[in-house]
C-alpha cells in the first residue's frame, strides 16, 4: 500500500467511556445471574450469557478500525467487512469537529467501539457516520448523501483525498473549518 494511504481511527472519549461501560455491564449480567444462590432456570442462563456476548460481538464487527484512500474509493476498515465508498461524485470535503453535535440516532451505534449508522442533526441533516472520535470529523458531501468519517489526521486525510481524486481527473471543493 502506498505510504499515507491508510489512516487510523483512534477512539475519542465518547467511544472509550461507552465501550468500557457496556463491556463491564455485559460481563456483569452473566456473572450476577450465575452467582445467584438459587439455581436460575436454563433459559435465563442462556439469555443472560448469550445476549451480552452477542451485543459485544455485533458491535465489534461493525467497529471502525481505519480508513484507506485508494484511487476513487474510500475504504472504511471494519472487522466484519470493509465498507467501500465510491468517491467519483464527491462534491466537497470539510474538517468539522462540530459537525456531529446535537445528533439524534436514527439507526446505529452511538459509542460501543465506534459511532456508526444513520444520524440527523440541524447542521448536516441526515447523514451516515463511520466514526470513532467526533473531534476529528471530516464531512464528505455527495449529491444525495453525507458521510462523516474521523481519521486520525484529518488534514492529511483531506490532502490525500484531493491528491487521489486529482490523479483520476476529478477536483473536489475543500471547505474551510
Amino acid at each position: 500500500m502506498e505510504p499515507g494511504a491508510r489512516f487510523g481511527a483512534p477512539w475519542g472519549s465518547q467511544v472509550r467511556v461507552v465501550s468500557t461501560i457496556i463491556v463491564l455491564v455485559m460481563i456483569a449480567i452473566p456473572v450476577v445471574t450465575l452467582t445467584q444462590k438459587s439455581d436460575p432456570p436454563i433459559p435465563l442462563i442462556l439469555v443472560s450469557t448469550l445476549a451480552p456476548l452477542a451485543v459485544v460481538l455485533v458491535s465489534g464487527l461493525f467497529a471502525v478500525r481505519g480508513y484507506v484512500v485508494s484511487g476513487k474509493r474510500l475504504i472504511v476498515e471494519r472487522l466484519g467487512g470493509n465498507k467501500r465508498i465510491d468517491l467519483s461524485d464527491l462534491e466537497s470535503i470539510k474538517a468539522d469537529p462540530e459537525s456531529m453535535k446535537g445528533s439524534i440516532r436514527i439507526f446505529g451505534n452511538t459509542g460501543v467501539f465506534s459511532i456508526t449508522g444513520i444520524f440527523r442533526n440541524r447542521r448536516l441533516g441526515t447523514y451516515t457516520a463511520y466514526a470513532t472520535d467526533r473531534e476529528r470529523a471530516v464531512v464528505l458531501r455527495f449529491p444525495k448523501k453525507i458521510i462523516v468519517v474521523t481519521p486520525d489526521k484529518p488534514q492529511q486525510f483531506i490532502a490525500r483525498l484531493q491528491e487521489r481524486l486529482r490523479a483520476s481527473g476529478k477536483s473536489v471543493e475543500v471547505l474551510a473549518e
